[in-house]
């Protein structure tokens, strides 16, 4: 499929230009020639299709003079290559999606630390668990178990139970 692109048609040295689109600009331009009183020329051309077109048409609809056609001011071509230029400008993020370098590194910080406890946390909740296991063989009941920590009792069978498989499974 050819590439379409975005081209401004006008008379040399005139003002009024017409900004359109085509895959095929040769014969684009012998069409429109044939309609017009006046000897033609691309001006400029850019890759690009109806969505660059429809940017443009929007951008100068105040200095439309009929359809695709439009009048300026001053120098056709450089309002053109502007507004190309800054329509096609990556857009910055909206501040939302924006972290800074600050922020960035505080997150990193902050992950950090929590693997740091994560991995603290199940040193220690295996020594409870060892603890616990150690309390049970001992024959101390579960409701006194739990009457020494946090935790339910229903949490210190379950743990109990689990490590108790456990270690009847590898021995």
């Amino acid at each position: 499929m050819p590439e379409e692109v975005v081209y401004v048609l006008g008379a040399p040295g005139s003002n009024t230009v017409k900004i359109g689109r085509t895959t095929n600009l040769a014969k684009r331009v012998a069409d429109i020639q044939r309609m017009s009183p006046v000897p033609l020329a691309v001006l400029w051309t850019h890759p690009g299709g109806s969505e660059l077109e429809a940017t443009l048409h929007r951008h100068f609809a105040n200095l439309r003079s009929h359809g695709e056609w439009f009048t300026f001011n001053d120098d056709p071509l450089q309002a053109i290559q502007k507004a190309v230029a800054e329509a096609l400008r990556p857009k910055p993020a909206p501040p939302s999606q924006r972290l800074s370098l600050d922020r960035l590194e505080a997150q990193k910080e902050a992950l950090a630390l929590v693997s740091e406890a994560a991995e603290d946390h199940r040193a220690r909740r295996a020594e409870l668990e060892a603890v616990i296991t150690d309390a049970r063989a001992a024959g101390v009941p579960l409701t006194d178990i739990s009457k020494h920590t946090p935790f339910s009792r229903e949490w210190i069978r379950r743990i109990a139970d689990r490590v108790g498989r456990e270690r009847s499974t590898t021995a």
